[in-house]
């Protein structure tokens, strides 16, 4: 009504205060038929596609413009160290680079920031470089630390753990369900178990009881 044009979708996948998943599939098919930018927040969750438990209430994932997940939450790699995927490389490119040797492909060029400015040679030859693909002029070496992890662990194990993680919930959850003063507030997506303490008399009423139903 107001003449705007919607162009972004974000989904989630495992949000990370009741690790809900919302229906990628169905919400990859709405960004199609409209033509919108699909992004996915998989901050944490979508580490879980490692796992075959999990991998299945994912599968819309795949189908994004761009996807966010953190190394440092579910898959064990030392903060700091998150992620962006992009489907589109140029696209992305443009996003970010206002370097023409880039955004042309090429090595050399001009450019009015000298210091930016690309070679024909050396270390400073070749296009892209990391700055025409984010907003940070310097940065660290977070892919290392990614790299060793994986080949220390491989993809398999790290799954094994996430898996291992939803058993761990399940235990918690049951606990809470039978403690007379615990009540669970969130049904059990993933690997976090959302609880309260009612003490008898808080609430005015008795103790809470179990339960897995929403508060």
């Amino acid at each position: 009504r107001r003449g705007l044009t919607p162009w972004l979708l974000v989904a989630t996948a495992g949000s990370v205060n009741v690790g809900a998943i919302d229906d990628l599939d169905a919400l990859a098919d709405v960004a199609e038929a409209q033509g919108l930018w699909m992004h996915v927040d998989g901050a944490f969750g979508a580490a879980a596609v490692l796992s075959d438990e999990v991998r299945p209430r994912l599968r819309g994932m795949g189908r994004a413009s761009s996807l966010a997940f953190d190394f440092h939450k579910w898959l064990h790699v030392n903060y700091d160290c998150g992620c962006v995927l992009v489907r589109d490389g140029d696209t992305h490119l443009r996003a970010f680079s206002d370097r023409a040797s880039s955004l042309a492909g090429g090595g050399g060029g001009r450019h009015s920031a000298d210091y930016l400015a690309g070679n024909a040679r050396g270390l400073a030859a070749n296009a892209p470089w990391p700055v025409d693909l984010g907003i940070e002029l310097s940065r660290g070496f977070r892919a290392l630390k990614v790299w060793s992890h994986l080949l220390e662990h491989g993809t398999r194990a790290l799954g094994a753990a996430i898996t291992a993680n939803l058993r761990h919930a399940e235990h918690l959850a049951a606990l809470v369900d039978k403690a007379p003063t615990l009540t669970r507030l969130a049904p059990l997506s993933l690997q976090i178990v959302v609880f309260r303490y009612e003490p008898a008399g808080l609430l005015g009423g008795g103790g809470g009881g179990g339960g897995g139903g929403g508060g």
